[in-house]
């Protein structure tokens, strides 16, 4: 995991510090979401008693609408990474790639295949996808 979340955050690349602290937000975000259903149990243990204690139901309802706002506060901090800065992170995720198939030797492009570069397996996977399908639903 460590491994996963070293070379995700080689490649955000100049956005690494900002898509760390959205990860760091995301995190927090779910546990206030974990919290303000924590709160509802107590919440509606309050409001099915018979006698109901109106102030304890108020404070608790308090509480859950406290953490939820601060479920909704971290959750748009995590879109406005998303939506604002994601498009660079893949456009300089593109350049990277452009540049090291640029500055690759011409003989070790002219040995591989195309989708060579986006499958993981390579040869091996290209010929499965281009074959036709032995069942006539499926292109």
């Amino acid at each position: 995991m460590k491994r996963i979340l070293h070379l995700v955050m080689l490649s955000a690349g100049r956005y690494r510090r900002e898509y760390r602290r959205t990860l760091i937000a995301l995190g927090l975000a779910s546990i206030a979401q974990a919290a303000a259903y924590a709160t509802l149990i107590p919440l509606l243990y309050e409001l099915t008693r018979p006698q109901v204690d109106a102030a304890t139901a108020w404070r608790w309802l308090a509480v859950f609408v406290a953490c939820y706002l601060v479920e909704l506060a971290l959750r748009l901090y995590e879109l406005r990474f998303q939506y604002g800065s994601w498009a660079g992170v893949l456009a300089d995720v593109r350049l990277r790639l452009g540049e090291s198939l640029r500055t690759m030797p011409q003989a070790e492009l002219a040995r591989r295949a195309s989708d060579d570069f986006l499958s993981g397996t390579g040869r091996e996977n290209a010929c499965c996808t281009r074959s036709p399908s032995p069942h006539p639903n499926v292109a």
